[in-house]
């Protein structure tokens, strides 16, 4: 009678909010997410909560299981993003942004992938992938334009094109943001004033 979908779930979520140390409440929480995915193969949320897990115990048993899934599944939007940001994080750049490439194609509003797009680009050293998507972003309402700006600024200033980067750095609003922004701004007066 609890063989259901939602049930199993349950006991998968339940175990995102432990300690990531306890790694007994894992498997029972894993078997979990498989029960739910046999009951509704191809779930997307079921897919991301099982590689959730998976991070937690082991980075590459949780990219192997949601390339997979991904590979098997292509319009599972939030677990292909959630590769994408593992390879990331796991220093996988290039891996990382031939997904998100992927990924921006088949869902060119999502900001966030865009964002994170730049990011693995601006990583890479691909400063003009990187700019093209932050303009891109920039027009966006949708966008968090400080953090758009903050990068750009880097992209700028990384490529020695101050007066630019100052111009980003400068247009960034008050909030969390804004004291990075004006430290970058002084360190590039600085330079100026030793050159």
């Amino acid at each position: 009678p609890y063989d259901l979908f939602e049930a199993h779930m349950a006991v998968a979520h339940a175990a995102l909010s432990t300690d990531p140390k306890e790694l007994a409440v894992f498997q029972p929480a894993i078997a979990a997410a498989d029960r739910a995915l046999q009951l509704q193969p191809g779930s997307d949320h079921a897919g991301e909560v099982k590689g959730e897990l998976l991070l937690r115990a082991d980075p590459q048993q949780a990219i192997r299981f949601l390339t997979d899934f991904g590979s098997r599944h292509p319009d599972a939007h939030d677990s292909r993003y959630l590769l994408a940001r593992i390879l990331l994080s796991e220093n996988k750049t290039r891996d990382a942004r031939d997904a998100l490439i992927g990924l921006v194609s088949n869902w060119p509003e999502d900001v966030s992938m865009q964002y994170v797009l730049a990011l693995a680009n601006y990583e890479l050293k691909d400063y003009k992938g990187a700019e093209g998507v932050l303009l891109k972003l920039l027009d966006k309402d949708e966008s968090d334009r400080d953090r758009v700006l903050t990068l750009l600024g880097q992209v700028y200033e990384d490529q020695k094109q101050f007066a630019d980067a100052l111009t980003r750095y400068r247009a960034v609003g008050d909030g969390d943001l804004w004291f990075g922004a004006q430290q970058r701004t002084m360190m590039i007066k600085d330079l100026a004033r030793l050159a």
